[in-house]
């Protein structure tokens, strides 16, 4: 093995390190959430932990809109006074079709960035 080859190695060992290590406090913050969300009486979100940067997204998923929007606000507010602050960003699209994406952010919860979204689809 060449310095080289060992060095982009070790570079891709730590990189990975350091991503795994961020996986780690997104799923640790997740564990608080969800314990304080039980404790709240916090509708069912579905949660994914990024793969690179420290990374956590919850996607209202409630079957009827008018309930999808009520749990965005829900989980919205709660983020919002466990972090101690409203969200960093605040976005509402729609869609040529009439759908409307919710999405806030909180850049910097307890070292994670927190993203929740919901999807409102228009009726048909």
């Amino acid at each position: 093995m060449t310095e080289t080859t060992r060095h982009r190695s070790e570079l891709r060992a730590a990189v990975a390190a350091e991503q795994v290590a961020r996986q780690r406090r997104g799923a640790a913050l997740l564990g608080t959430v969800l314990a304080r969300a039980a404790a709240d009486g916090l509708p069912p979100v579905a949660w994914t932990i990024g793969s690179s940067g420290a990374g956590l997204a919850g996607q209202c998923e409630a079957s009827r809109m008018d309930q999808r929007r009520q749990d965005f606000d829900a989980w919205r507010l709660a983020v919002g006074t466990w972090a101690g602050q409203a969200a960093d960003a605040r976005r509402e699209y729609t869609h040529a079709s009439g759908t409307v994406r919710l999405v806030d952010q909180w850049d910097q919860f307890e070292g994670v960035i927190v993203t929740l979204t919901a999807d409102i689809w228009a009726e048909c």
